[in-house]
């Protein structure tokens, strides 16, 4: 991933882990601005390479689907089984715009590395400012700030 993608994306995501320590939600504006950016980086660069970007552009789609469909179904399958809430739907569309940036192999990586990150900021949060947000749900720990680990070590070139 270049540098111009890993900063579109890293920016608004440390901002979507702010939003959802402080809020228990993600801004539908801050996933659209994610969405938008990575559109509008592919425009530019398709003069530059075009073969490139546009396997680029298939690769983020296909990841986007794969990373946002499969939480989707996860979330509602989980729900109607136990009957509760799981996933919010931020989450959904975050991880949606994650699949974009990172494609298939970098989303499965950012969300393996986010769930072992969420389960220590299970740990971390309810010792915080962070445990009780008004209007959430007792209990329910931020997955924002976990994903923006998981988007870092995906981020990470492997030398």
């Amino acid at each position: 991933m270049g540098g111009a993608f890993a900063c579109a994306l890293l920016g608004p995501l440390a901002s979507a882990c702010v939003y959802d320590l402080r809020e228990r939600r993600i801004p539908n504006k801050l996933t659209a601005l994610m969405a938008a950016l990575w559109c509008a980086l592919c425009v530019l660069l398709l003069a530059a390479d075009p073969v490139l970007v546009q396997g680029f552009m298939v690769h983020g789609l296909v990841g986007a689907t794969v990373l946002g469909g499969g939480s989707l179904l996860l979330a509602w399958a989980f729900e109607r089984v136990r009957g509760g809430a799981s996933f919010g739907g931020g989450d959904v569309k975050l991880l949606f715009v994650l699949g974009l940036y990172l494609g298939v192999s970098g989303g499965l990586v950012c969300l393996l590395v986010a769930c072992l990150a969420a389960l220590a900021l299970a740990h971390v949060v309810p010792r915080t400012r962070f445990a009780n947000v008004p209007g959430s749900v007792p209990g329910q720990i931020p997955f924002a700030p976990a994903l923006f680990i998981g988007a870092l070590a995906a981020c990470v070139p492997l030398a």
